[in-house]
């Protein structure tokens, strides 16, 4: 492992944020690295996921186009982000909000950064306030909900972003 992936592990380790590292090649992401954030997200530990590609994730009810969303990101290597229905190791279905951003290291090798959060509505607690408001209050209940569920995807995007500058920065460094 050269010094700058190790810097760059190094760094994840110490992020709130789940992160990938996948090697690309030939249009598919190979999974290298996942922090501890990311095991405790999905319930896989590294030496049980090392190699696969993340769409292991994906199943029932994942939304195809936010899925080929990121495929053509990686095939591209070009960031973007989605937000996508997981699954984690225990079938526990999640909304993972998937921030990719390709680290070139070599002119040969190219690693797309993967960062993630669990963007699921606490669907329960809602459901349950929902049940006894009118209308009305469950309209702008609702409308409020969505708002705030807008401005949280943007500021994690933003973060997500700051933090795959930093992650630059490292690589560039001597």
């Amino acid at each position: 492992m050269n010094r700058s992936m190790e810097r760059i592990i190094s760094r994840c380790e110490t992020l709130p944020h789940a992160i990938t590292l996948s090697k690309v090649a030939g249009g598919r992401a190979s999974l290298r690295y996942c922090n501890a954030m990311f095991e405790v997200l999905v319930g896989y530990e590294l030496d049980q996921i090392k190699g696969l590609d993340c769409r292991f994730l994906q199943g029932k009810g994942t939304d195809p186009e936010a899925a080929l969303k990121l495929d053509c990101c990686i095939q591209t290597l070009t960031a973007g982000s989605a937000v996508l229905l997981n699954y984690r190791k225990d079938g526990t279905a999640f909304m993972n909000l998937i921030c990719l951003e390709p680290i070139r290291m070599k002119m040969d090798e190219t690693y797309m950064l993967g960062l993630q959060y669990d963007f699921s509505p606490k669907v329960a607690e809602i459901a349950g306030s929902i049940g006894v408001l009118s209308a009305e209050a469950t309209a702008r209940l609702q409308r409020a909900q969505s708002i705030t569920a807008h401005y949280r995807k943007e500021a994690m995007q933003m973060q997500a972003q700051a933090s795959a500058a930093v992650l630059r920065m490292l690589v560039n460094r001597p």
